[in-house]
């Protein structure tokens, strides 16, 4: 599981500093992942493994500030995977259409998602 929660932003400016590509923070294979608050704001930092099946991904932003960095970024463009589970909350539903990602019904079928 990697799970990060921040209350304040200032917490995280030096990670939402970090340029996209090279500098992005490699986390591998990812079972659950889990971002509150301000930290939903470091989701396209994430370089997740390309193969990673993601059994949860949840992302929880009870502020419009938490997803004010995402809100203008092209549809897709934060590149999450297979996932069997998404889940949203509060504001973080804004930025659904910003994911790219692959959800794998229980059946084995696949839904590609973020539209």
């Amino acid at each position: 599981m990697f799970g990060l929660s921040r209350s304040a932003s200032s917490l995280l400016s030096s990670i939402l500093s970090l340029e996209s590509g090279a500098s992005a923070i490699r986390v591998g294979k990812v079972k659950r992942l889990e971002l509150i608050r301000y930290a939903v704001e470091i989701l396209p930092k994430l370089k997740i493994h390309k193969e990673n099946m993601t059994e949860e991904l949840v992302l929880n932003a009870d502020s419009s500030d938490h997803v004010s960095g995402m809100l203008g970024m092209e549809n897709k463009s934060i590149w999450i995977g297979k996932v069997l589970e998404i889940i949203l909350e509060g504001h973080a539903e804004k930025i659904k259409d910003k994911l790219d990602f692959t959800l794998i019904a229980p059946d084995d079928q696949k839904e590609t998602g973020g539209e």
